[in-house]
């Protein structure tokens, strides 16, 4: 379509319908099937030249297929590509990227999604090496901050519980803050139950599952060691302890400022108990014990993170 600006005083004409226009026919390369996913394609912002050229933009939907990455959820990877290419004219439509394959422009992009990359590239059709078709890619990454803070703040919290339980003071405290922690670990796991995907993950294992597993761990391996040494205090014992021992649990006991228990008392007609003395080692063996599982648990923490 040309004419003669001289004659008609203009070189551009735009044009709001096409229907006698010959514009390509570009669609998905699962044609047959696209109407049924609702997808479309659809040209607008049509202008012609006088001297024959056309532009217009290409406005498409279509369901792409996606290689999916668990490893990071709920902000979760996804490698989607999709292709377009001609049905009736194959042979005659070719393709060419005025700015190459990383040319895509996505300022005005609407999405709840981060997209980390796009490209666009012209490859040959695999049924017919003569025709070519466009494939467009694009490497996305779920934006969920909300998600992620209701996943992983009570986690956090329960974790803090059993890292400073110590500091609650006797052995029946500790048990009783750590089997809460527990408690809140629970109802937390069926909660990221629920915000699964209904297929699940696959082989893959996402890390706030690691780091659930390894905090409940932790709590039951905390609690389970508190539950041993609490029934070890109890046990009365005729014999003192070792003298340097007895120095050793009331220096420790001072300096870590937690897991104190409250002192039995004696009579004067009474003989010499030494199971305050014992409660004070095993105390300070308590203490020893949570200040470990808390390095242990750090340390937990940053691997978690860190791959």
């Amino acid at each position: 379509m040309k004419w003669d600006f001289n004659e008609w005083k203009t070189d551009t004409l735009n044009i709001r319908l096409y229907g006698r226009l010959w514009v390509p026919d570009i669609n998905s390369d699962k044609f047959q099937t696209s109407t049924q996913n609702g997808d479309y394609a659809q040209f607008y912002n049509i202008v012609a030249k006088n001297n024959g050229n056309v532009t217009g933009r290409l406005e498409f939907k279509m369901q792409a297929h996606c290689d999916i990455d668990y490893s990071n959820f709920p902000d979760d990877d996804k490698n989607c590509c999709f292709r377009l290419k001609s049905v009736l004219y194959p042979h005659y439509i070719r393709y060419y990227l005025a700015r190459g394959e990383d040319g895509l422009d996505l300022t005005k992009l609407r999405t709840n999604w981060h997209v980390r990359d796009a490209t666009i590239k012209v490859l040959p059709d695999e049924d017919d090496r003569k025709t070519q078709m466009l494939e467009i890619c694009l490497q996305v990454r779920r934006r969920s901050s909300t998600l992620r803070i209701e996943l992983t703040l009570p986690m956090m919290v329960s974790s803090l519980l059993v890292v400073i339980a110590p500091f609650f003071g006797s052995f029946r405290d500790q048990i009783n803050v750590k089997l809460f922690a527990i408690f809140i670990q629970l109802v937390s796991f069926t909660f990221l139950a629920i915000k699964a995907p209904q297929v699940g993950f696959g082989e893959t294992v996402p890390h706030i599952y690691t780091f659930y597993v390894f905090t409940m761990s932790t709590t039951v391996v905390s609690l389970l060691l508190t539950l041993v040494i609490s029934a070890m205090s109890r046990i009365r014992r005729k014999l003192p302890p070792a003298h340097r021992y007895t120095l050793l649990a009331s220096a420790l006991n001072i300096s870590l400022c937690c897991g104190s228990e409250p002192n039995a008392e004696i009579d004067g007609t009474s003989a010499k108990d030494y199971h305050q003395d014992w409660l004070q080692i095993h105390t300070a063996i308590n203490n020893v014990v949570s200040f470990l599982i808390l390095v242990a648990y750090t340390i937990g923490i940053i691997v978690i993170l860190c791959v």
